[in-house]
């Protein structure tokens, strides 16, 4: 009876596995289905055209793999699969069913920030899955930690660093002895970095303190939804107040990966823990009231719910789309010239026509330029700067529709020549760099 329960057990596990992996694996050939570009992400577009010049350990990594496109489509899978499996590993308390960590792990992979770090190639997801593996080694007291740890020195230094500051004050917490292994990924990392890429040190670019890319309701693309804030939350509450001081390392780490984004998927994960522990805790709560208890649960799941759907439908047109390929090649190869692009489209352009963009300076971005500046301003920033090309996406279309003026001067204007209109695209040529 008990090797019967523990194969349905087992079976109910597995499945529950291959599922959230075959949502991961699907997603992306959605965006196929419609005719968009698999590939969507600024990120790995960058990482295209750092191929020959890799300015970090990871883009030197991704140099010897990226002429393959069938293995750019599975890593990020098998990142994904190998996370939920360490996160498995970590939560499981021994050979019986873990209902804690089954949620954890649907939890986990239908939040829209860690599906979207798996679309695509992305550093995101390699480093959630090297910093889990890193915890459940050092948890474990294994040597395969210096390894690890190394790795996630290599791939973000500042990532590694706060990870090992963690570690060691756990460690004189728990009063573990022999933490001289946390210093040799330090070591052997920093002197690798500083012969072959001094500049991937630190990557301040990385810290931010918007509110946008923190958190929304639904869900940022790489930040928190509200339904996890609120009862992963609620539940790292719960244990701080039943004076389990262990839980206030996590709640420095949570709070380091709200301005820290390369860590922020492991941040989600350990909000997903103790979200699950929350719901359970709902679950064998014994309401006055046994319809609310069962309706408050049921909204729970709904609002969950609601932003994975959100996430998958928005993702789906997400742009660069079809549309956007189809503008590109309206755009001429020019070594000599630069196209004026928004910020967030510069290295979909770039690795799109092979040409030098230009999204703004340190005085003004790439909105300030179409929208907030006079004819004469704006024409002699297309002097200065060679530009050959103007593209208007949708990211200032709403923006131009307060603004009257620009489109209708490109329009009617001898000096511009409009080469591609689309529903969310506009590309203009600047003639007179022509001549």
């Amino acid at each position: 009876m008990l090797t019967k329960t523990f194969s349905q057990e087992r079976v109910i596990q597995i499945s529950i596995f291959a599922l959230l992996v075959l949502l991961v694996a699907l997603l992306p050939q959605l965006r196929v289905l419609q005719g968009n570009p698999l590939i969507f992400s600024e990120e790995t577009y960058g990482l295209y055209n750092s191929v020959f010049s890799p300015t970090s350990f990871f883009e030197y990594i991704f140099s010897y793999v990226y002429s393959s496109s069938f293995v750019l489509v599975l890593l990020p899978i098998l990142f994904a699969v190998l996370s939920l499996f360490f996160i498995f590993l970590l939560l499981k308390t021994d050979n019986s069913f873990n209902l804690k960590m089954i949620i954890t792990g649907v939890v986990v992979s239908l939040t829209p920030a860690f599906l979207y770090a798996h679309l695509s190639l992305s550093l995101s997801s390699i480093l959630l899955l090297v910093s889990l593996a890193s915890v459940f080694f050092f948890l474990k007291k294994s040597f395969w930690q210096v390894p690890f740890l190394t790795l996630l020195f290599l791939l973000d230094f500042i990532s590694g660093l706060i990870l090992t500051i963690l570690f060691f004050f756990y460690s004189q917490f728990v009063e573990r002895k022999k933490v001289w292994c946390l210093f040799f990924p330090v070591t052997i990392s920093t002197v690798l970095l500083f012969l072959f890429f001094p500049q991937s040190f630190f990557s301040s670019s990385f810290f931010s303190l918007s509110p946008d890319t923190m958190f929304s309701f639904f869900g940022a693309l790489s930040g928190f939804t509200l339904f996890l804030l609120v009862l992963g939350g609620a539940g790292l509450v719960y244990y701080l107040l039943s004076s389990q001081r262990v839980h206030f390392f996590l709640l420095a780490f949570v709070l380091i990966s709200f301005v820290y984004f390369p860590l922020r998927l492991l941040g989600i994960v350990i909000l997903a823990g103790y979200s699950a522990v929350l719901f359970l805790k709902l679950l064998t709560y014994s309401f006055s009231n046994e319809f609310v208890g069962q309706l408050s649960l049921f909204l729970i799941v709904c609002v969950f719910l609601f932003s994975t759907v959100w996430f998958v439908n928005s993702v789906v047109d997400m742009e660069p789309s079809r549309e956007y390929i189809q503008g590109m090649d309206s755009i001429f190869y020019n070594d000599s010239l630069s196209i004026l692009v928004h910020e967030d489209l510069v290295e979909f352009v770039t690795y799109q026509t092979g040409m030098e963009t230009f999204s703004g300076d340190d005085q003004a971005d790439f909105s300030a330029f179409i929208l907030y500046r006079s004819y004469s301003q704006f024409q002699e920033l297309l002097e200065s700067e060679s530009i050959g090309y103007v593209v208007i996406d949708r990211f200032v279309l709403n923006e131009i529709q307060l603004h009257e003026g620009i489109l209708f001067l490109m329009d009617n204007n001898r000096n511009f020549q409009r080469v591609f209109a689309g529903d969310t695209l506009f590309i203009y040529r600047y003639l007179p760099a022509f001549s």
